[in-house]
């Protein structure tokens, strides 16, 4: 079975908890995994051991319940991470986390592309300019191109704006040429 059908079949999963459950939401949840992740990335021993397919399960569930009284998880999400654990698939947790933003996500998405990558600083410019000018909220993936020789390509929904220094030299002799 592919990594994606794996994620999906989890959110699914995680979406049915979070709907049953009387106290958690799905926005609690999102929330949560967040936090998770974060925690993770700032203890990369931590991450090690709690994602680990090598680890036996019993010390994984006790590393996972630490970080879980750590930052405050709702019985959802502990629960829906314990479930990911038994059946080693925490591994997958990045991936139902982005998929889970996905759907519950009302805005535009766009990528923006460009020769480097940016820092969190210029991602945030970007992002609040983008939402400025379409005045909705914006979700954006940022690629990195080392094809591009300078600017930036945005593509969301159908449109592409290419603000590239290809795409310039391309208009301008689409200009001469007409």
């Amino acid at each position: 079975m592919s990594f994606d059908v794996v994620a999906k079949k989890y959110c699914a999963i995680v979406m049915k908890m979070a709907l049953r459950s009387k106290t958690d939401t799905i926005n609690d949840v999102i929330k949560d995994i967040k936090n998770l992740l974060e925690c993770l990335t700032l203890s990369k021993k931590c991450a090690m051991i709690a994602m680990s397919p090598a680890v036996p399960f019993k010390i994984k569930k006790s590393v996972w319940r630490i970080i879980f009284d750590e930052i405050s998880v709702s019985h959802t999400t502990a629960d829906f991470i314990l479930l990911l654990v038994g059946n080693n698939r925490v591994h997958c947790l990045n991936t139902i986390f982005n998929m889970l933003q996905d759907h519950n996500f009302d805005g535009v998405k766009a990528t923006f592309t460009t020769s480097f990558a940016l820092n969190r600083d210029v991602q945030t410019s970007v992002e609040a300019d983008l939402a400025e000018c379409m005045k909705k909220d914006v979700r954006v993936e940022y690629i990195v191109d080392k094809s591009i020789l300078g600017g930036c390509i945005i593509r969301y929904e159908t449109f592409k704006l290419d603000l590239s220094i290809r795409g310039k030299l391309r208009n301008i002799k689409m200009e001469l040429l007409s």
